[in-house]
């Protein structure tokens, strides 16, 4: 955006006003393709400021931004796309010592891997397909923008149809997303998603729990969320809502649970605190309640109550669990909370080395891709109940 000062007119700096919802967009932007500019934006601005006016002005092509891309030749497998602090927290560990290249738009997070590596360096993702095309039998961790997640993966697998790439959560925003992916799965595509709840052990427990069990089950999911401020990155509307971001872990976990058809689901929220309620088509119901109120010093925080027939099963933030049986009870604790992240890259890697299937199936990305967008358009919509007449038949859509 590019404005002058009125003919005639002295204006300075310190007077232009910026606020409200106009401070929050122009607060909230990144020199990023992934950021979305408001087109109403540079009219908000004059609006504010009568003596400025919007000018239409060709920039030279010597003071447009240039990626920078700084290439070490070596013959290691790994491509980290995105830099951000999930990766160097929970993926880098996995790969330290077999980095072919890391992508970031923002160059500055570089400087906190070790350049002895040998390792290469891009601000723009498309910069990297050339060495990543090369590589035999390349294999890439996918942990950007979420809007960016479907389009980098797709450009991958036509780069090198012999890779095999890990898409973060959630894998995509838009559910037409998914069905591409799954079409290019058929297609040869070998791609993980980063789901990581379902490798707790508890939660592989309880999945075969309910597996032996008929009768409709309940499910009640309270999460204490992270407080993130208005200006970050998961409220571009490009990236959907914090469902999109967030509630779509517990969404998937549910999935996994039950993995049972979807039939109906209703939404209730107050400013970014939601109330989600799915019911399956054997009768089972899962509520999960999730807001950033409360103490945030821990962190992300879960309680969990599942309840079947005879069984009550209660999980207090993956440091405690109790299951009752038939008037029987255990309990199992942890000092430390888990939430899989090492499980889900170690099977990724035994997936890698043993040439394995990936482990998330297709009919999961369905349904889990499928209901975190309808939840998110009711968010927006301020919809509270939707009926589901989609069905899903060996990789085919029908609707009913």
């Amino acid at each position: 955006m590019i404005f002058k000062v009125r003919s005639g007119l002295d204006i300075e700096l310190s007077k232009l006003r910026f606020e409200g919802d106009t401070l929050l967009k122009i607060s909230s932007y990144l020199p990023n393709e992934e950021c979305p500019l408001d087109d109403s934006l540079p009219g908000k601005i004059t609006s504010l400021n009568p003596d400025l006016k919007i000018v239409g002005l060709e920039i030279p092509n010597d003071l447009l931004w240039e990626t920078e891309k700084v290439i070490n030749e070596n013959r290691k497998r790994f491509f980290l796309y995105g830099y951000g602090s999930y990766v160097r927290a929970y993926s880098e560990k996995f790969f330290k010592h077999n980095i072919n290249a890391i992508v970031d738009y923002n160059k500055k997070v570089w400087t906190s891997f070790n350049r002895k590596n040998r390792v290469s360096y891009f601000e723009d993702y498309r910069d990297s397909l050339p060495s990543y095309a090369e590589t035999e039998r390349p294999v890439a961790i996918v942990a950007t923008y979420h809007s960016s997640h479907f389009k980098i993966a797709k450009e991958l697998f036509q780069a090198n149809p012999r890779g095999k790439v890990f898409i973060e959560k959630p894998l995509v925003v838009k559910f037409s997303d998914a069905l591409a992916l799954i079409k290019l799965r058929k297609e040869g595509f070998w791609f993980e998603v980063g789901y990581n709840r379902r490798y707790i052990d508890w939660n592989k427990m309880i999945k075969q729990v309910l597996e032996n069990t008929r009768s409709p089950k309940v499910i009640n999911i309270s999460i204490k969320e992270l407080l993130i401020p208005p200006t970050h990155w998961y409220y571009w509307p490009n990236q959907g809502t914090r469902i999109t971001g967030n509630l779509c872990h517990w969404i998937d976990l549910a999935y996994f649970w039950l993995r049972c058809r979807p039939r109906e689901m209703s939404l209730m929220s107050t400013g970014d605190s939601v109330s989600l309620s799915i019911l399956f088509e054997d009768d089972s119901l899962v509520n999960i309640v999730a807001s950033d109120r409360g103490n945030n010093l821990r962190g992300v925080q879960e309680k969990i109550e599942i309840r079947t027939g005879d069984k009550t099963i209660f999980i207090d933030d993956y440091k405690r669990m109790i299951f009752y049986d038939n008037g029987k009870s255990s309990v199992k604790r942890r000092l430390l909370r888990g939430k899989g992240h090492d499980q889900m890259y170690k099977e990724f890697l035994r997936a890698i080395k043993t040439d394995g299937e990936p482990l998330y199936e297709n009919e999961d990305i369905f349904w889990v891709s499928y209901l975190t967008e309808e939840a998110s358009k009711m968010f927006v919509n301020k919809q509270k109940y939707i009926k589901i007449n989609m069905a899903y038949d060996k990789g085919h859509v029908t609707s009913y």
